[in-house]
């Protein structure tokens, strides 16, 4: 929606995609979808069904 749009530019939520982005980076994620839990990373959209089947 338009309000969705409008707060895309705000500087706050530059920083925090920013933010995001280089926590991502520090944590090794090199795509998209990538999920973590705990401090196990998983990647992919093949890998969601091996996350339901292990928790």
């Amino acid at each position: 929606s338009e309000k969705l749009f409008n707060l895309m530019g705000t500087q706050e939520i530059k920083d925090k995609l920013l933010s995001n982005s280089s926590l991502a980076a520090e944590r090794g994620v090199f795509g998209i979808p990538t999920f973590f839990i705990n401090d196990e990373m998983y990647f992919g959209k093949n890998t969601l069904l091996e996350i339901f089947k292990d928790s």
